[in-house]
């Protein structure tokens, strides 16, 4: 029943549902699966490999399957928080979505190895949570900084800030997911002050130059405080050109952004992602 009800609420594509159906009437070992996933990612990659070969699916299908799958253990940890449905279902939305990517990509209805394996483990694992506009990650702070008189210490715990795709960046929109985030994190993991950290492509100062003061992406990245800027052309490359490795010259021109960037590539300007605090 949980499975039937988690496979509506996230809207799982038909493909999806009959995949986990005809791998999980083959009365998988469940401990196991969960215990080469504790041992880490290594391990975890090994493991998928033996696991899709002796099940004939793809790699990406096995992924999907035990995510599915290790998504009750998610489920009972939202529920010991006394976190809403809401939320955990929202959250575990994007196992839905990436089934339906992969099968552009790759043909098959899974989670792809290289691309989100590493990503759809933070959601198993509890620490990712969609709240409005935004997702929301526990993280660690990995800079000494003060912001707006708090001074914040490496190791001290902060929230990281992602910013799903699929809508626009509407400043409104963010704000009230912030706004939902400090409430979620002080009710939930009594975080207190609630201070988001981003690291993203979209915070390096070349979009500012470039783009209008009213831009989207200009507004959202001026409610930071830079501490790091780093250059990086394959952040933007994988984020703007959707991981795509043909030559400069060949990236794809679909909107603006794309031909500006693109241009910078071939210029050989600096581009890369910027590291901020707000609160």
């Amino acid at each position: 029943m949980y499975y039937t009800n988690l496979f509506d609420q996230i809207e799982l594509c038909q493909e999806g549902r009959d995949l986990f159906n005809r791998l999980h009437s083959r009365n998988i070992d469940e401990n196991a699966a969960y215990a080469a996933y504790q041992e880490g990612d290594e391990a975890f990659v090994a493991y998928l490999d033996t696991f899709a070969a002796e099940q004939n699916v793809d790699v990406s299908e096995a992924n999907l399957y035990l995510y599915l799958l290790f998504s009750k253990r998610t489920y009972a940890y939202y529920k010991s928080k006394g976190i809403d449905d809401s939320v955990f279902f929202t959250s575990m939305k994007v196992l839905a979505w990436d089934c339906n990517i992969c099968y552009e990509k790759t043909g098959f209805y899974g989670i792809r190895q290289v691309t989100y394996r590493a990503w759809f483990r933070r959601v198993i694992n509890g620490t990712i949570f969609r709240l409005g506009r935004l997702e929301f990650e526990i993280f660690n702070s990995i800079y000494d900084f003060d912001l707006d008189g708090h001074h914040i210490s490496k190791g001290d715990t902060c929230i990281y800030v992602h910013i799903p795709g699929g809508t626009p960046l509407n400043y409104e929109e963010c704000e009230a997911a912030y706004d939902i985030a400090r409430k979620f994190f002080k009710e939930h993991f009594r975080f207190d002050p609630v201070i988001f950290y981003c690291g993203s492509w979209l915070l390096h100062p070349w979009l500012a130059e470039v783009l209008p003061a009213t831009s989207r992406i200009v507004i959202f990245q001026s409610q930071f405080q830079l501490a790091d800027v780093v250059e990086d052309e394959t952040t933007v490359r994988n984020w703007l050109f959707d991981h795509s490795d043909a030559p400069f010259e060949d990236l794809p021109e679909n909107t603006s952004l794309q031909k500006i960037g693109k241009q910078r590539f071939l210029n050989g300007q600096p581009m890369g992602y910027g590291r901020g605090y707000r609160f």
